[in-house]
């Protein structure tokens, strides 16, 4: 018969592991299932079916659990001579410096020494591989040692490659040309530039002087060859003779300096070479160095080079002859690199001078370096010897000139003739110009012609008087000036022009009298043509001053008339000088020719043209004033149906006109209008109707009717009837008659007295948990539409199972290996949409005061990169996430909105910048409850004070759940973590209640129980916490041993 006490069901239990680098979850699942019977046996006891009678564990074995069918044998390397023990912690481990392959051993004298030469520092060990051999480069003759310490290093100049070795015979001697140190593993070859010519040495010798050693490991060192030295010890290469000297023997300490008149431009030479012809060169030299400017070497092989000669120069450097001097120079010194030119006032014929000779009289020369003197110009001469410029020469006198070059005396100078003169310095006399003369010779300057006379050609010595039609107004002239046209000259020798009288004119120009002007025109004094009268204006007569302007009603519509014209029907001119008449305006006509005015349009016509006869009569649905421009349409509510009207008349009630209307419209039904000169028409108010066209009032609805505005009959009244559906599970709420079909809160309309069947499906994650307002019960629901109605489905979530929810943790992100790591895993088959939050800024609230400023969160998959954000609100999807109630208070914080297949994820907290603070780490569901979202792993900086390490979880549902909290700091030591917590201290608290401690796991309680399961951790000092919890929202809290601070994980596992 079953046990009544014990139910039969599966189990599920779910193991995180969290990789402290790769900051990764891996996620175990599996299941068990049994029936028992009753009276089983207890932990510590065991039969075939577990169940009484019972055999207490035999030594060297122990039951964990009760109902067990066999007992645990104590693993290899433990042993136990305890029985009907009910843990593993019975097993003791066999000493350090030992190891035992015996399962189920019940003394620790099954245990095996570790051989000389090896060493165990663990104690339970279960196999030879414990025994770990000591280093290469030492040795061991202890034997069961527990630690390397007991091993002793080869003496220098010895070494040993291999690890394990019991004697001092496995050290052995260095090979020559190679050296070791004390506790060496290998022997170390001799560097470049040192050797070693004996074994078992601890270190090498330098090269000598004039040697040298060019590959590690060798016994021997060879001298420097020709071109090459060695100035100090231990080199591994020797030195190059560098430019400037030689080496000529092998073995050489120092190079040798090149002798004057020999170089070495290459470094490693054995000998110097001469210094060609053109250059000299000192001691060392490195290059031949050119001879400098006035200098040269006829010669190779030269210290010194030699001087340029007189007469001679040498103008480039490495020359090996020196030039002769070209005409217009010379040397008078020795050494030049170029020749002196001949100064100004001097000249030089021929090459190879050694002087410059002076200019003779007559010339001179201004510049330098000249092989010949220059002429002085005509026009000048000078008597001065060796003259340097021509500002020596004296200009002839005024009135006199002299034609040639070169002269040397004032007698060269010649008088200029009447008709022409000369200035000073003049080489020729020049003729008077066309409107001077010159009656007398040797003249320095003309007279210029006077007023009323010109002189008309060059070199004149009488000036010629104006003939009539011509005048001189000024001296100087070389014609006389033609009379202008509209002026005239009468007389010989006339200085001014005479103007053409007022009504005369000229157009020509030199003429002696003016002609009157025609009909049509007139002028004014000095005119060269007659003016046409403008228009608006005439002359009848010819010699006319002026014009005469046109008169009322008439006009001059072209220049240059002899008369005006009248104007014609339409026009009219109401001022005189008119060039065109005024079209009668709009609004008014002219019906007769000359009119000085416009006559207005009678009322009832209009005329919006100008320039009309007549006026035209207003159309039907339009009126006019009298001078009016155009017909007015009648205003809205009026209307007028025949033309020529002078006023509109209102339209009756029960009817409306919009403007220009020749007739009232009745109203449509549905409006009406209760008063005459209506431009619209009123519709008829909610609640009440107008059955038909042309009313002049409303009708009220029936009592249990209704209308809208406008309506031309009445309709039964509708009720709303709404429906919500609140719960935390989901599903969908339909209606018959149609109208409702909603997952949410929605409304529809149903006729007064329409029975509603409302109809409840749940999701496949809920089920209907009943109805309320309207609806009772479970079932399908009927509604009577009498009146607004209301009804609520509530849908709960399938909650059978217990299970973790929405995690978080709090602690202080730092930067490099200690920002905030987060894991969490989502299980089953479908993709889940969560959101993973950063938080700090929001925490000063909570009394904070050192939060993370601006936190950055990344989302892994493994090492992959999935996501990542600063600023929330930056985020692409940043609305759907607020939308869902989980975005961040504070702009500056992070969160990812995403949908994610089931696997493990990484969430990785780090300040901007590098900055650093306390931060939470945070994962919601947003969807999908069947899919679990299972355990958080969180690594990071365990502090002190409000910077420990602060984990949060949730646990939904509506039954218990068992739940593992595991917190870990020495294990992380193996995986690289230099500064892991090295006692982590762990509580959990329900609220601010502490329901649960733990310092090291195996002082639990449940320890056992925490082995079995697979979650004990592989350091003694580190805390787990096993207990069964109801749903609802816990805190767990890990701090340090004693105020110590370190990386440390905080684990939560559902199992």
């Amino acid at each position: 018969m079953k046990n009544p006490n014990k139910k039969s069901r599966a189990r599920r239990r779910s193991h995180v592991r969290f990789a402290p680098h790769a900051a990764t979850l891996a996620v175990a699942l599996w299941f068990s299932a049994g029936d028992a019977q009753a009276a089983p046996c207890t932990a510590g006891n065991w039969s075939t079916d577990g169940q009484d009678p019972c055999t207490p564990a035999s030594a060297g074995y122990y039951v964990p659990t009760p109902a067990a069918t066999t007992q645990t044998p104590c693993p290899a390397g433990t042993y136990s001579s305890s029985t009907a023990a009910t843990s593993s912690a019975t097993c003791i481990p066999v000493p350090a410096g030992r190891y035992s392959t015996t399962v189920a051993a019940t003394t620790a004298a099954v245990a095996i020494d570790c051989p000389a030469g090896t060493y165990n520092p663990f104690a339970g060990q279960s196999t030879s591989a414990a025994c770990i051999p000591v280093p290469a480069g030492t040795y061991s003759t202890t034997v069961a040692a527990t630690t390397a310490a007991v091993a002793i290093d080869c003496v220098a100049g010895r070494y040993n490659p291999l690890t394990g070795q019991s004697t001092s015979a496995a050290c052995l001697l260095t090979a020559a040309g190679r050296f070791s140190l004390a506790g060496a593993s290998q022997e170390t070859p001799c560097v470049a530039g040192t050797f070693n010519d004996s074994q078992g040495q601890s270190a090498c010798q330098q090269s000598p002087l004039g040697s040298y050693v060019g590959a590690p490991g060798q016994s021997v060192a060879i001298l420097c060859s020709t071109g090459q030295f060695a100035d100090v010890m231990g080199l591994s290469a020797c030195n190059l003779a560098p430019a400037g000297s030689y080496v000529n023997v092998t073995g050489a300490v120092n190079p040798t300096q090149c002798d004057a008149g020999t170089f070495q431009a290459l470094t490693g030479q054995s000998a110097c070479g001469p210094v060609p012809a053109g250059s000299f060169s000192n001691p060392g030299a490195v290059e031949a160095t050119p001879c400098g400017l006035g200098t040269y070497s006829a010669a190779g092989g030269q210290s010194v080079c030699d001087a340029a000669p007189l007469g001679r120069f040498v103008g480039q450097a490495g020359r090996s002859f020196a030039s002769d001097c070209t005409v217009g120079t010379y040397a008078d010194v020795t050494g030049l690199s170029a020749c002196k030119p001949a100064p100004a006032g001097s000249f030089v014929s021929t090459t190879a001078a050694a002087t410059s000779t002076p200019c003779v009289p007559g010339t001179f020369q201004n510049l330098t370096g000249q092989s010949i003197c220059q002429a002085v110009p005509a026009g000048k001469y000078s008597a001065a010897v060796g003259a340097a410029s021509v500002t020596v020469a004296i200009d002839c006198p005024a009135g006199r000139y002299n034609p040639l070059t070169g002269q040397s005396s004032a007698t060269a100078c010649i008088q200029a003739s009447a008709g022409s003169f000369s200035l000073a310095g003049a080489a020729q006399q020049t003729p008077c110009v066309a409107g001077t003369f010159n009656s007398l010779p040797g003249q320095s300057a003309c007279q210029s012609s006077p007023v009323g006379s010109f002189a008309g050609t060059p070199g004149l010595s009488v000036a010629t008087q104006c003939a009539v039609g011509r005048y001189a107004d000024v001296t100087g002239l070389s014609a006389c000036n033609l009379a202008p046209a509209g002026s005239y000259v009468n007389v010989n020798g006339a200085a001014t022009p005479t103007p053409c009288d007022a009504g005369t004119f000229q157009a020509l120009t030199g003429q002696s009298a003016c002609g009157a002007v025609p009909a049509g025109s007139f002028s004014n004094p000095g005119a060269a043509a007659a003016t046409p009268c403008a228009a608006g204006s005439f002359s009848a007569v010819g010699g006319q001053s002026v014009c005469d302007a046109a008169p009322l009603g008439r006009f001059v519509g072209q220049t240059g008339r002899t008369f005006a014209s009248d104007c014609t029907v339409g026009t009219y001119a109401d001022e005189t000088g008119l060039s065109s008449c005024k079209p009668a305006p709009a609004g008014s006509f002219v019906s007769e020719t000359a009119a000085a005015t416009a006559a207005p349009c009678v009322a009832g016509t209009f005329q919006n043209l100008t320039g009309q006869s007549s006026c035209n009569a207003v159309p039907a649905g339009s009126f006019s004033g009298p001078g009016a421009a155009a017909a007015s349409p009648c205003a809205a509510g009026t209307f007028s149906a025949a033309q020529g009207q002078s006023a509109c008349t209102s339209v009756p009630a029960g009817s409306f006109s919009g403007p220009g209307a020749t007739s009232g419209t009745l109203c449509a039904p549905g409006s009406f209008s209760a008063s005459a000169g209506q431009s619209a028409c009123t519709l008829a108010s909610p609640g009440s109707f107008v059955p038909g066209a042309g009313a002049t009032s409303q009708q009220s609805c029936p009592s249990g009717f209704t209308s809208q505005a406008g309506a031309s009959a009445c309709v039964v009244i509708p009720f709303a009837l709404s429906v919500s559906l609140p719960g935390a599970g989901s599903g969908t709420v339909t209606s018959s008659p149609a109208g409702i079909n909603c997952t949410g809160t929605c409304q529809a309309n149903f006729d007064s007295g329409t029975v509603v069947t409302l109809t409840a499906v749940p999701a496949s994650t809920s089920f209907f948990a009943g109805w309320a307002g309207s609806c009772t019960g479970t079932a399908t629901c009927q509604v009577t539409m009498d009146a607004a109605k209301s009804a609520t489905a509530t849908f709960s979530l399938k909650t059978s199972i217990p299970r973790l929810g929405n995690i978080s943790t709090r602690m202080q992100v730092l930067t490099g290996d200690n920002v905030l790591i987060g894991g969490f895993i989502i299980q089953g088959a479908a993709p889940k949409t969560v959101v993973v939050r950063a938080r700090g800024p929001s925490l000063a609230p909570f009394g904070i005061s050192n939060f993370l400023s601006n936190p950055q969160l990344q989302l892994f998959s493994g090492a992959t990169s999935i996501a990542v954000n600063d600023d929330w609100q930056q985020a692409a999807n940043a609305a759907a996430l607020s939308a869902t109630g989980f975005a961040p208070a504070d702009a500056s914080e992070a969160a990812i909105l995403t949908t994610l297949a089931p696997g493990a994820y990484t969430a990785i907290v780090s300040g901007v910048g590098r900055a650093t603070g306390v931060g939470i780490v945070e994962v919601f569901e947003v969807d999908l409850p069947d899919v679990p979202l299972a355990n958080i792993s969180t690594r990071g900086s365990v502090l002190t004070g409000d910077d420990v390490m602060i984990g949060g979880f949730v646990i939904q549902g509506d039954q218990p759940q068992t739940v593992i909290v595991r917190a870990r700091g020495p294990s992380l030591a193996s995986f690289g973590v230099a500064d892991a917590l090295t006692d982590p201290v762990l509580q959990l608290f329900s609220g601010a209640a502490v329901i649960a401690s733990n310092d090291d796991w195996q002082a639990s309680a449940d320890a056992a129980a925490i082995q079995a399961a697979g979650f004990a951790p592989s350091d003694t000092r580190e805390a787990v916490i096993r207990i069964t919890l109801n749903p609802g929202a816990y805190t767990a809290i890990v701090s340090g041993k004693g105020g110590a601070t370190g990386v440390g994980i905080i684990e939560v596992f559902a199992q």
